[in-house]
């Protein structure tokens, strides 16, 4: 089974309604994806997929007549693949179930390359009421209800005998960012960016056994306020840890 779906652009539009609806729906943001590819097909011994993703734009429409550099919440270059996923899923049975794919059943890659972030305190706040009002909304009545019926449906649970062990499942995520940058904006003036130029993560899942790994590298904090040097002038260069290994974190559980 085999087939594959492409979408030369999708555009959503995110609005937030007046509660006592006199006014016209806000628009907040404009989200626009361009070139959304989807690959899937399966074989007696494994099933594959793989999403890949060429640009996103996240329009700003909560600052009114922003200039052209701070429309874009968030933005992503065209030269390569901004966002590629490959899913995979192997039967046990596999010939080379252990050589090639170390009994590992579920593999999962993810890579991102560059994404800008435009932070507007306007904007920001904006969405986080919207965020909010919409799906943390209420007194929380509804919420303790909820909970108190999960508990009464526990309590009534009859005890289950343990049954016997099974193989355990081996799950493999990892992800490689290649460089985001976070771009301070207040109110028209740019005060600095936020860069990251190197990030991995994976995470490892055998039965109640997890392993997260992360490794950070190349941060930069460049001064934009001070346009009267280069960017790469010392005078600007806020915070510069260069290095593959900024920070390596590990969890084991």
């Amino acid at each position: 089974l085999e087939f594959k779906f492409t979408v030369d652009k999708l555009q959503g539009s995110l609005y937030k309604a007046d509660p006592e609806g006199k006014k016209e729906d806000q628009l907040l943001v404009d989200l626009i994806a361009e070139t959304f590819y989807l690959e899937f097909y399966q074989r007696a011994f494994d099933m594959v997929a793989d999403v890949k993703l060429r640009a996103l734009t996240v329009e700003d429409h909560v600052e009114e007549a922003p200039a052209p550099e701070f429309k874009n919440l968030i933005s992503s270059e065209e030269q390569e693949e901004l966002l590629t996923v490959q899913f995979r899923m192997v039967n046990p049975e596999h010939p080379e179930f252990q050589s090639k794919y170390e009994g590992i059943k579920t593999n999962l890659d993810v890579a991102v390359s560059t994404i800008n972030l435009m932070v507007t305190r306007k904007t920001l706040l904006t969405l986080l009421d919207f965020v909010l009002a919409t799906f943390a909304g209420g007194d929380g009545k509804q919420q303790k209800a909820i909970e108190e019926a999960e508990q009464d449906d526990d309590d009534d649970e009859p005890e289950q005998k343990s049954a016997e062990p099974q193989q355990q499942d081996k799950i493999r995520i990892k992800a490689n960012l290649r460089r985001i940058a976070v771009i301070l904006n207040n109110d028209g003036i740019r005060l600095a960016t936020l860069s990251l130029t190197s990030a991995e993560v994976s995470v490892f899942l055998a039965g109640k056994t997890m392993q997260v790994g992360a490794r950070l590298g190349n941060l930069g904090l460049v001064d934009d306020v001070n346009q009267g040097v280069s960017e790469t002038s010392a005078l600007r260069q806020m915070v510069s840890i260069q290095g593959d290994e900024l920070a390596d974190f590990r969890y084991v559980y």
